[in-house]
């Protein structure tokens, strides 16, 4: 496959899975027919025997991908008018998501994870880093023109990239894609970094988006731990024990913000209200929400449907929680248990000073899952660049 088609190839799955904005229908068209064209040319140009390296992570990205696509198709036809809003007469009709949601998950999470384990065997892997570093690049000076040009929307919402969070979520991707580009072939530049670093807070504190800010935050302590590599995090065990304990915590622990030091952070601080914008009262109810379809959930993108037809609540505000809800507890293991497998391998694999920048964003994902929902597609994108460690030492 020669380079301008490799080039191309990679920037369709850049668009598929980071790149799509605009409305959100016709996103989901280019994602599935991004997506299916470059599954096409894999198939047809690209000798299978070549991902034996990488069969253990790919039976659980197909199972996955493949349970949320068929979940999405048969919770078109859930009925839920048998069950009573629980806390509050919300009038809301219960509207499911497409079972298009699903299918579109499932094509562009496959290509990327095949797209990525291609790239590694054809020795193309910085081309590739190239592509989604320039690519995001683009879409981030666009993106940040128009903000300046046109001001802050105190919604929230109406950016070029979306809303406000994935704004900087797509400000954090920048950062993993420069740092994984120089760490493959040279050394890091710490001020290039730290300034990077400076600049997803800045633009979180210019679109008030406080969670993100506590997430530059993190990710700058990580970084500044870099050279330590500390084993602790790469230990699936401890990250598993650390998603069920933040994903728990303020349901476990409500009475906490009774605290003075910890009111007096939230509120005089962060300028945050007491019940963390009614999220406190989401989680008292979210026992009632496990009460129902607990094993198989509600599908993709239902969760505020679901959410607000029982509860009058926008959505979960967490991020493992929202795994549940909507993938079930079916889903939500099979979410687990490819972190696992990944980290384990991570572990195991020499090349920490490539895995770091990774793991430090998961964990930066992970803590903000405590109040946000963080555990979308945009984690499993994050995972898939821990694909290299289930290749070789010698080849990598």
């Amino acid at each position: 496959m020669n380079s301008f088609i490799l080039k191309i190839i990679f920037a369709l799955t850049f668009w598929a899975n980071l790149g799509t904005v605009g409305n959100l229908v016709f996103d989901r068209y280019l994602t599935v027919f991004f997506s299916c064209f470059v599954l096409l040319i894999l198939f047809l140009r690209v000798n299978k025997n070549q991902f034996v390296y990488f069969k253990k992570i790919n039976i659980y990205i197909f199972i996955y991908c493949i349970y949320n696509a068929v979940l999405s198709f048969f919770s078109v036809n859930k009925d839920l008018s048998s069950i009573q809003t629980l806390v509050l007469n919300t009038d809301i009709e219960y509207s499911p998501a497409s079972a298009f949601v699903g299918m579109a998950f499932a094509l562009k999470i496959i290509s990327l994870f095949l797209v990525i384990e291609y790239s590694i065997l054809h020795k193309s892997f910085y081309t590739l880093l190239k592509v989604f570093f320039s690519l995001t690049m683009l879409l981030l000076i666009i993106n940040d023109v128009l903000v300046l040009v046109n001001g802050v929307n105190f919604s929230g919402n109406g950016y070029f990239l979306g809303n406000k969070f994935q704004v900087v979520y797509m400000h954090y991707f920048a950062f993993l894609f420069y740092t994984l580009k120089k760490i493959y072939i040279s050394s890091l530049n710490a001020t290039k970094c730290y300034l990077f670093i400076f600049w997803v807070a800045a633009i979180s504190i210019l679109l008030h988006c406080t969670t993100t800010l506590l997430g530059s935050i993190l990710l700058m302590l990580f970084f500044l731990f870099r050279t330590k590599k500390i084993a602790l995090f790469y230990n699936p065990n401890f990250t598993i024990l650390l998603i069920l304990f933040t994903a728990s915590f303020f349901w476990l622990f409500s009475n906490i913000l009774d605290n003075s030091y910890i009111h007096y952070f939230l509120v005089d601080i962060l300028g945050k209200d007491p019940t963390l914008t009614g999220r406190i009262g989401i989680y008292a109810l979210l026992d009632d929400t496990f009460l129902r379809d607990t094993v198989s959930g509600v599908g993709l993108e239902n969760s505020h449907f679901f959410m607000s037809y029982l509860f009058g609540a926008a959505n979960t505000q967490n991020g493992l929680f929202e795994v549940w809800v909507e993938q079930g507890l079916i889903g939500a293991l099979l979410f687990l248990s490819i972190i696992y497998v990944m980290l384990n391998s991570a572990r195991k694999n020499e090349f920490k000073e490539f895995t770091y920048p990774i793991v430090a964003l998961m964990y930066v994902f992970i803590l903000l899952g405590t109040v946000e929902i963080t555990f979308g597609y945009r984690f499993c994108i994050l995972l898939s660049f821990l694909v290299p460690v289930f290749y070789t030492k010698k080849h990598f």
